[in-house]
């Protein structure tokens, strides 16, 4: 390996275990070897891409991160690479560059480096890009892409056959059981509306640089795993268009980036907030019944209704007049007091208090817990000013 050069070097994928296993082996002169996969069921074995493709998206933060820090300049990759994928990131690396400018107390820098490849070779579209795939995490963001295009909502509405949950991001490998019953919970709900549940395990998250900054990448890698069966991907958006985070893992401006000529990655439903998602969601009862949500609860496969993630949600759920079916132990008002006057607002953390508390404004709701919102985010303010 040269001086300044990272190496990717991408195997053909194999069963094992009645799985297709996708690996590569990423080498770096500051972090030597690193191993990433994915498996899935052996039933999709067609689906499974044997370019490079998924590689480079997963692999990228990590060699930016060292072109900022180590000097590396050039990424090689020993396997075929889609040029269009190639043309697309070095866009997406150059708003990652841009970004670098903007103040992040503790964030990542990323420097922009060369991708070359052993072959660069397009995989023209074997399926149109309406058959589409989606990331399904079970949350309201997801259930509310699919429910949009399953049901003509969406304009033009691409035809999502299968939903994609990813083991190993949100829940960690180590907590299989979990992720089965989480998985389960995600079936029930997609079986309602004729799309299919794959379930995707990968390592990618184990000891990248930051999560929050690369998660759509890894995303974006997935979908594109098993991009021979469908046209596009659709990754939902978590903020609406009017309130994009940037310097964030998935936008509206970056997130198309990730796509080739073969398969067309889609950031879909940023022209709704999440209180006009659940709104849209009513009709569907199993959703109201079965979206799984929760990331600080002891169980991930359920939703504890008690923590920040929980008990913003259900705020939401009543700013849309919508009654939640799916905590287990719904909140109490003082459980919501307790969050709210407890809840950390550094950083991206008063994105959706400043949200909710605006859009119960704009709606004229004047419940006590808005009450408690607004006196909590006016505290934080006062807090911060210098």
């Amino acid at each position: 390996m040269l001086s300044g050069t990272a190496e990717l070097i991408v195997a053909d994928p194999r069963l094992e275990a009645g799985t297709v296993v996708a690996s590569a082996v990423l080498k770096t002169p500051a972090s030597g070897e690193v191993q990433l996969w994915f498996r899935v069921p052996e039933r999709y074995r067609e689906a499974v891409v044997t370019s490079a493709d998924p590689f480079v998206l997963v692999s990228l933060h990590r060699v930016m991160a060292e072109a900022e820090t180590g000097g590396l300049r050039r990424l090689r990759v020993r396997g075929s690479v889609s040029p269009s994928l190639v043309r697309n990131l070095e866009t997406w690396q150059s708003i990652w560059e841009r970004w670098n400018l903007r103040p992040r107390p503790e964030g990542m820098r990323y420097r922009p480096l060369d991708i070359d490849a052993d072959e660069l070779a397009e995989r023209w579209p074997r399926v149109d890009p309406s058959v589409a795939v989606a990331a399904f995490s079970g949350g309201i963001d997801s259930s509310f892409t699919v429910y949009r295009h399953v049901t003509g909502a969406a304009r033009p509405p691409r035809d999502v056959r299968a939903g994609v949950m990813i083991h190993g991001l949100d829940i960690r490998l180590s907590d299989q059981e979990a992720f089965d019953r989480a998985a389960a919970r995600g079936r029930r709900l997609l079986d309602t509306v004729g799309v299919e549940l794959i379930e995707v395990a990968t390592n990618v998250r184990d000891g990248c640089v930051a999560y929050e900054d690369s998660y759509g990448l890894f995303v974006g890698g997935a979908m594109t795993l098993l991009s021979a069966d469908y046209g596009s991907g659709l990754i939902a958006s978590g903020m609406p268009y009017e309130e994009v985070i940037l310097v964030h893992g998935s936008t509206p401006m970056t997130d198309w980036l990730m796509g080739s000529s073969a398969f067309e990655i889609v950031h879909d439903g940023a022209a709704s907030d999440r209180t006009d998602k659940i709104a849209a969601l009513a009709p569907w009862a199993e959703a109201l019944e079965l979206s799984r949500f929760c990331w600080e609860g002891e169980d991930l496969a359920t939703n504890c209704g008690h923590c920040r993630k929980c008990v913003t949600t259900l705020l939401m759920f009543r700013l849309a007049r919508v009654e939640p079916r799916c905590f287990d132990n719904p909140a109490t008002d003082n459980d919501v007091r307790h969050v709210i006057e407890t809840m950390r607002l550094e950083g991206t953390g008063a994105f959706y208090p400043k949200q909710i508390l605006a859009r119960a404004d704009r709606d004229g709701v004047h419940e006590e817990w808005v009450g408690w919102l607004r006196a909590r985010l006016a505290d934080h303010a006062r807090a911060v000013t210098p």
